[in-house]
């Protein structure tokens, strides 16, 4: 009766385990493999950012080993990801996703996810609209409207510009012209404190440019 009733308990506990959890107790998604293969196939991701920070334990991964966690679609469609920040939230159409930790650092350096247009039109409507939901300079936008416009190279990358948007994050965004024509946007949420220090946000507002020695 005891080999039995030891049989029935190790069964029950073999199908309790579940499938791996792949967000946190705040919904935001984990970075582990699971929680990057759901965001994958859902094409939604959410990273809570609302204190300036994303921890290995935040996210689900090992603190003793390197990690540079990466999501990417492979149907074309990209992930809705949903940016916590202090004072609000925005979603972006991501088709890459990228958390960078630095060495065995336990705090994300940034999080990078790249935009892809299909024309140089959607690409420019798309900066546009970053002018009011990330606070980009609009001569930020049209320098780079020029450079696309006038290069003489098939391909062309150029920093666009930083800004601080009405959510309270600090991003950078860069442009890049394949030699196809087509346009990516590589953006960046900084993480660095230093980037948050009031003086530090003055200069990204004025110049459109993170202060030396950041980014």
């Amino acid at each position: 009766m005891g080999l039995l009733l030891a049989a029935l308990l190790a069964l029950l506990a073999a199908g309790c385990g579940g499938p791996e959890p792949v967000t946190d107790d705040r919904g935001g998604t984990l970075l582990t493999e699971a929680g990057i293969a759901h965001a994958e196939r859902t094409h939604a991701a959410r990273l809570d950012l609302s204190r300036l920070r994303l921890t290995r334990e935040q996210t689900g991964l090992d603190p003793d080993l390197p990690a540079r966690p990466r999501a990417r679609t492979t149907d074309g469609r990209p992930v809705r990801l949903a940016l916590v920040g202090p004072d609000g939230t925005t979603t972006v159409p991501a088709t890459g996703l990228e958390v960078s930790f630095v060495g065995e650092a336990d705090r994300a350096a940034a999080v990078r996810w790249t935009e892809r247009s299909p024309t140089r039109a959607a690409a420019t409507a798309a900066l546009l609209a970053a002018v009011r939901t990330w606070g980009l300079r609009r001569e930020d936008v049209g320098g780079w409207s020029e450079t696309v416009v006038n290069s003489r190279d098939a391909s062309a990358r150029q920093l666009i510009g930083a800004a601080v948007s009405p959510s309270g994050l600090v991003v950078e965004v860069t442009g890049v012209v394949s030699s196809t024509g087509r346009q990516t946007h590589e953006w960046t949420v900084v993480l660095d404190p230093d980037a948050y220090r009031p003086a530090a946000l003055d200069v990204v507002r004025r110049t459109g440019r993170l202060p030396t020695g950041l980014g």
